[in-house]
């Protein structure tokens, strides 16, 4: 398991392929890659890629386009890339769509993480 989401909300499957498509089609100098909960995967080892990498010790899945299930759901999204302009403008779409539940920010200057923000409740 690349990550513990125990006490995390899969973000909604229809707001994961908004944001990929929107990421692959407008703004393909970023990076976007995908957690679910046994794999992290990206559709590129670019530079972006390889520093998280570095950092965290975990290796990325790289696939050759974005495919989703309903039944892996994906808990965290990353969308990073050295142009400033170009991510916030890419961030500042993504926070304004119109998504229920599943917002994101950054947390460096070259990494947004998208996440679904719901809190657990206990029943």
């Amino acid at each position: 398991m690349t990550q513990n989401f125990a006490n995390e909300h899969p973000i909604m499957y229809d707001d994961v392929r908004k944001i990929a498509t929107f990421i692959a089609e407008y703004f393909p100098m970023l990076s976007i890659s995908w957690f679910t909960e046994d794999t992290w995967s990206t559709l590129a080892q670019d530079d972006n890629i390889k520093a998280m990498e570095e950092q965290t010790g975990l290796q990325a899945k790289v696939v050759k386009k974005p495919q989703f299930s309903r039944k892996d759901p994906v808990y965290k999204m990353l969308v990073m890339g050295t142009d400033a302009d170009k991510l916030y403008e890419a961030t500042s779409a993504i926070n304004h769509m119109d998504m229920s539940y599943t917002s994101g920010g950054y947390t460096s200057e070259t990494c947004f993480e998208v996440k679904n923000t719901s809190e657990l409740t206990e029943e």
